[in-house]
């Protein structure tokens, strides 16, 4: 089974996370590249949950950094980072689809299909969540422009035989209004100069995680206060006094009165139960009895020429 960590996921001086509801997803085997510049891991997704990806700097350097987060292979977010700012945790859970409105990310349930034109023409990437840090030189002097503006992407639509364990991809559904001190943007020109982090967070539903062995399976815990009766199915002797069905009962010291009193109920009808049935197989066994007698007193009567049916 594969390693599992609760910290953040961290690849030369830069570190990153995924989050829903504020809470960092818990990270299950993580693998680092053999140069050292990329880092791997697969988180559990949760279908209609929103989420939040988050990174920022540890170190300090003279450089200033280009941030590009792709969802499902889709670039959604490219933003520079200069100076002092790069050591503030960054967050991306929205894009802007128009001055008025955002849409949130969220996971949802793959969308599949049997046309054969998406075995060749479908997302190659869906299932992560890759974030890009570039190492970048920006001028000294901004421009300012309005905050751009991007179209929805479409939903993944991925061939029957081609989903390969995927279960959710990303959608834009939830909307959000846009922060009122983000109406605009400041535009660097600058210079890149290699890419020097990728962080790639592979998400499936939690089922599939378990049972591919990456993730741990949820340990099961024994019921409380769990009554265990054991009733004997052979018939008892006729001339047997009613005797009530062996029991066995183990109860929680913690059982409230209310299931203390259902558990008792359920005793005696169980005992009232036993007691019709050795009452039916008494009567049966007593009729059969007379029948015999019946017979054997008529045998003696026999004429020539009588049928005996003897059925």
């Amino acid at each position: 089974m594969a390693d599992v960590t609760e910290k953040h996921m961290v690849c030369n001086n830069f570190e990153a996370w995924i989050s829903i509801d504020n809470t960092a997803l818990t990270q299950y085997g993580e693998e680092h590249s053999v140069a050292g510049d990329e880092a791997s891991c697969w988180i559990a997704s949760q279908t209609d949950q929103g989420f939040s990806v988050s990174y920022n700097k540890k170190a300090v350097d003279e450089f200033d950094y280009l941030a590009r987060v792709y969802l499902d292979g889709i670039l959604v977010q490219s933003t520079i980072y200069v100076g002092a700012s790069a050591y503030l945790p960054h967050t991306a859970s929205s894009i802007r689809i128009s001055k008025t409105e955002c849409r949130g990310f969220v996971f949802g349930a793959i969308q599949l299909s049997e046309d054969d034109t998406h075995l060749e023409n479908g997302p190659q990437d869906v299932g992560e969540i890759r974030i890009a840090i570039i190492k970048a030189k920006a001028e000294s002097t901004p421009k300012i422009y309005g905050n751009p503006v991007l179209p929805i992407p479409n939903a993944a639509i991925v061939h029957e035989r081609a989903k390969m364990g995927l279960g959710h991809h990303v959608k834009y559904q939830n909307v959000i209004p846009p922060a009122q001190d983000k109406a605009h943007r400041y535009f660097f020109k600058k210079e890149l100069l290699g890419t020097v982090a990728t962080f790639v967070f592979k998400y499936r539903p939690l089922a599939l995680l378990q049972a591919n062995g990456i993730a741990p399976r949820t340990p099961q815990t024994p019921d409380k206060g769990v009554e265990v009766v054991e009733i004997p199915i052979s018939p008892l002797p006729v001339d047997s006094p009613p005797q009530s069905p062996k029991a066995k009962v183990d109860v929680s010291h913690e059982e409230d009165a209310d299931t203390a009193a259902i558990l008792a109920r359920e005793r005696v009808l169980l005992a009232e139960l036993e007691q019709i049935r050795m009452t039916k197989r008494a009567a049966g066994i007593s009729k059969d009895r007379r029948l015999k007698k019946k017979l054997k007193q008529n045998s003696g009567h026999f004429f020539p020429g009588e049928i005996v049916d003897l059925t």
